[in-house]
Order: structure tokens, then sequence, then C-alpha cells
């Protein structure tokens, strides 16, 4: 990948976002993350990946408003980075957030069930078959 390549990627990410906490549609305010761009390797098309809290609603919603929203917003962009053509922006929900939040809820369960289960183990002593003063353990 080029450093222009990786530059503008940058730069559409940062400039796209400002605009989207500016954006006064009810389905693109809130909870609406860029999380990364990836540009075509012949720089017309901006891959913009996206991320939202909420409900399988709120995230149909929130693509069907970008969908809209996509020349408005390459248009603002392209008041905002000034190259001789600006790329097509492609919106895609990136479910990574969502998954990295599941695994976390999963990791948090299982050392609380640790901690419930070592807490409901009685202690085991020298004098106890199986302990550490045991000589067949």
């Amino acid at each position: 990948m080029s450093l222009r390549s990786q530059r503008l990627e940058k730069q559409i990410m940062q400039e796209l976002t400002v605009i989207l906490r500016a954006v006064k549609d009810p389905e693109l305010s809130g909870f609406l993350t860029i999380t990364e761009v990836r540009m075509s390797k012949n720089l017309k098309i901006a891959q913009v990946y996206y991320s939202i809290l909420g409900t399988d609603e709120d995230r149909k919603s929130t693509a069907r408003a970008l969908e809209r929203a996509t020349g408005f917003l390459r248009h603002a962009l392209a008041d905002k980075i000034f190259i001789k053509r600006m790329p097509g922006l492609a919106f895609s929900y990136d479910p990574t957030p969502e998954h990295a939040d599941r695994i976390e809820r999963i990791i948090d369960k299982l050392e609380q069930e640790r901690e419930t289960f070592s807490h409901e183990q009685p202690p085991q002593d020298a004098e106890t078959p199986g302990g550490p003063g045991d000589p067949q353990s």
C-alpha cells in the first residue's frame, strides 16, 4: 500500500468522523463510529467501515441513512480534502467491536464463575489427602 493511499485513508477517516458528528440526521448521530477506511488500488473507491451500538433495526436504519447521505458526504469531504478526484464512498458494517464486546462479556462471566467456584471449595491443608503435604500428589 502506498504512502499516498495511507494518508488519504487517514484523512478521509478523520474528516468523515467530524462531518458525521455535525450531521443532523438522527439515524446518523449517536453511536456511529468509523472504524477503518481502505482505499482501492486505483484510489477511486474508499471503503468505509463503521460500527454502531444498538439493535439490528438501528444497524439497518443507519445503513439506509449512510446510503442516502453518500453523495452529501462525498461532497462535504471534497470541501475538506484537496485532491484532484474525490473517491466514491462505499459503506460496510464492521462487526468487530460487537464481537470484542461479546468476548469480553464471556471472559467476565467465566472469571465470576471461577471466583464463585473457588469460594465454594474448602481449602486443602497438609493433613488432607491430595493436599500439598501428601506424598502421592
